[in-house]
Order: C-alpha cells, then structure tokens, then sequence
C-alpha cells in the first residue's frame, strides 16, 4: 500500500483581488517511506476543501493554472499550489479540512475509501479490479494560526455490507518512519472488522479473542504508535462481542509505547472518546508509557500492573530484529504477571495461559529470529491467516497475523514440560524440550 503524505504544513499565499492559495508539498510513499510510488502511467490527485458545520458540500480545488495535478512515475516529490474560489478568511478558516487523495482511473480503483479494498476476498461484484491501493490524506487549513505539523487518515471499517465505522488516526508530517500508520496494523484492523460480520471471513473474533466464557475483556498493546490496532478494536467493540457466547463487562484497552509516541496516541484516544457514543462503544481505553528495557525486567507502569491480561496485541513491531530480546523478555514478564494475578484453583494441572495476538509485514528474513527466541521462552504459535497486499507496479508483499500462547501450571512449569518430566521419569530419558513449528516465510 502507498500513503500520500505531508513533507511540510501546507503554506496560505494571497494573491490579487482577494485570492488565496494552499501550497502543497507532498510525496507518495510506503509506510516506511522507503520507496516512492512508481505506476506506469500517471495518477491523478484530487483536492477538497470542506468546513465543518457548513451546509454546503466539498468544494473542488484545482492546481492554480493547471486543470490537474498528477504523480508521475519517478517522482519524490510533488508541489503544487491550489487556487481558491475564494478568499480563506481568518474567521471561518480553522473549520476548513483539506483533503488529498488519488483519483481512480477509468479502469482500476487506486484511492482506499473503506477498509474491505484492502481485503482480496471482497472483490464486489462489477467493481473495477484493484492493482493497489493509495491512502488518502486530510489536513487542517487556517488563516488565523501557525498550522500544526499533523495530517488525519479517515479510516471507514467495513463492519457489515452496508455498515461501517470511522476513525481518525493524527499523524505527522515528513519523512520520518516515526509516529505514521504502517501497513500491519491497518490490515488487521480491516481483517477484524470484516471477521465481525462475515461468516465466510476466515477467522471469527470469537476465535480470535478467544471469548468463550469470558468475564473481562482486558486487551494490552504493545508499540502501539498512533493506535490504530487498540482504537480499530475498542470502536469495533460492539461488533466483536455481538457474536460472543457471553458479554464481559466493560471491556479494557491498554496502549503503551515509548514516551515519544505518548502524545500522539493520546490525542488520537482524545479523538475516539469524542465520538465513542456515536460508534456505540463501551470500550474504556487508554495509555501508558511501557519501554522494553523496563518490561524485560518486569516492570510495569501502575495501569499495566492494575490487572491481568486476557490479550496482548501488536503489529509492525518485528522490523527491528535489535529488540527482540527484550519483546520476548516483555512478553514472559507479562505472562508471570498473568499468573500472579489470576486466582489459581485447587487442582494441580490448573494453568495460566497468556494469549498474543501478533500481525507483520515480514520485510526480511531475519524476522525469523523472533519465533525462535519466543520458542525457546515456552511460546507456541499458529499462523492464523497470510493477507496477500498489492502495490501498484511492485511486487506484492503479505501481511501474516499470529496467535502465541504460553501456559503456566500451578507449580510454575509449562504444560508440556510438566508431561515430558513425568513420561522421562518412568523411561529413565532426560526430558527433551518441545520446540515450535518454524514460521511460513
């Protein structure tokens, strides 16, 4: 998938008799901003100016001298200058959103408008084929003040054939890979809400939250970056529990990240609260800073150690092949808390299980390593499904999401550990390690 994205806050010019003009920087990128969209023919961009409140509908901006402005291939960067009708008036103008987005060409969809493009299973029937996607982009326009350095990415989730729920995830501008939605977490974003409503969905949110008999729903992310993994799963919270055999209280959700993604994040849970009624959303969320090198060792901020988790999520956080140490040691320590804070029964063969839920983009081979090391910390896995992504004129790339498990019995040993010290004790062997199947690359 490609992003459009902001290098810089657009810039209002005035011009003669009035006229005022939005100048634009901007670039077409993966999430990573590592490769540059490169189509084989031209993509026309799309400009629209709307105000909130207003009765009137967007009103279309063109190129000032220009009746279009496209991308074209080999380009890094585009600038253009968009002429107004009229004068953007101090006033009024802090309502106004700009909104930047490619537009489809008489034979292909180019521009993501709702979450089941992203999803090859829901190719509807008479649309026109989809060889990638471009997300869109909006942006705040004022006369009155210094405009901010942050874009918002309106994402529907398809929730049901004619339903759907929107978010707002704040980004920032530029070039850095900090602090900007990636490919894993918005795909499992849109692979949950589909799993909500379809039954012909290849996983149900039931299996993948594993609600059966549930009394709490408390879900932990971690490196959530902006949030669109926790604040897609609290707005489709209604949808998730519908199905459910029982209801939990008021589910919980726990974002957590380094200290510098806190104000971003925060301001996009800032967001969800605002509109949560309307989504219909009972789900309480929000954030707390959780650096690795202190999960590790075990030690959690007040939030994090309030409870015990019946989920951990993650997405786009197996890049970085230095952390993943500290990811598995996080993990387990999450998992002993776990154990800690879950009443444990009489009967001896009583477990404490922790449930993961990991999505990513695999980008190289070395990813492998995390599954080993999880391994080697008594973590199972399954692959739940492989979500095959087209990119426009680039080879295609997937986005894999897993279940891990771990669990503890009362004597503080695995399951599987417990047996083998017993089928050893009666044959006299020295009980070997179970070892997980290897990830599908």
């Amino acid at each position: 998938m490609h992003y459009i994205r902001l290098l810089r806050p657009p810039a209002i010019g005035h011009l003669p008799k009035g006229r005022s003009t939005i100048s634009l920087v901007l670039t077409v990128t993966t999430d990573l901003g590592d490769t540059f969209l490169y189509p084989e023919e031209p993509i026309e961009l799309g400009f629209c100016l709307a105000s909130h409140g207003s009765t009137e509908g967007p009103t279309k901006l063109f190129p000032a001298g220009q009746s279009s402005s496209s991308w074209q291939p080999g380009m890094r960067v585009l600038k253009t200058s968009l002429a107004l009708h009229e004068p953007l008036r101090a006033e009024t103008a802090a309502a106004a959103v700009l909104v930047i987005f490619a537009l489809d060409t008489p034979a292909l969809q180019v521009s993501l408008s709702s979450s089941a493009q992203i999803l090859p299973w829901h190719d509807a029937a008479g649309a026109k084929p989809c060889n990638g996607l471009i997300a869109p982009l909006s942006v705040e326009i004022s006369a009155a003040r210094t405009a901010a350095d942050v874009a918002i990415r309106d994402i529907v989730l398809a929730c049901g054939e004619t339903s759907s729920v929107q978010i707002s995830i704040e980004e920032d501008m530029g070039e850095s890979i900090a602090r900007h939605i990636w490919d894993a977490g918005l795909t499992t974003a849109a692979f949950l809400a589909d799993a909500c409503w379809n039954e012909e969905s290849p996983k149900s949110t039931t299996q993948l939250f594993s609600l059966e008999d549930k009394q709490t729903l408390n879900i932990l992310e971690l490196g959530c970056g902006v949030g669109v993994l926790g604040i897609s799963i609290a707005v489709l919270m209604p949808q998730i529990l519908q199905r459910a055999s029982s209801r939990p209280r008021e589910p919980y959700i726990l974002m957590t990240d380094l200290p510098e993604a806190r104000e971003r994040a925060c301001s996009n849970i800032a967001r969800f609260q605002a509109h949560r009624a309307c989504a219909g959303s009972k789900a309480q969320l929000e954030y707390e800073d959780l650096d690795w090198n202190d999960g590790s060792l075990g030690s959690f901020g007040p939030k994090a150690c309030a409870r015990a988790w019946d989920l951990v999520v993650l997405s786009d956080c197996t890049y970085n092949v230095d952390v993943f140490p500290l990811l598995v040691k996080t993990l387990s320590a999450i998992h002993l808390h776990n154990s800690k804070m879950r009443p444990i029964k009489d009967d001896k063969e009583a477990s404490c299980t922790t449930r993961v839920l990991l999505s990513t983009k695999p980008r190289h081979d070395s990813e492998a390593a995390l599954f080993k090391q999880l391994a080697s910390e008594g973590w199972s896995h399954t692959l739940e499904i492989s979500i095959p992504m087209l990119k426009i004129n680039e080879q295609d790339e997937v986005v894999e999401i897993y279940s891990f498990t771990k669990a503890t019995t009362r004597n503080g040993t695995g399951p599987s550990a417990h047996k083998l010290k017993r089928k050893a004790s009666n044959s006299g062997e020295t009980p070997t390690k179970k070892t997980t199947n290897k990830p599908s690359r």
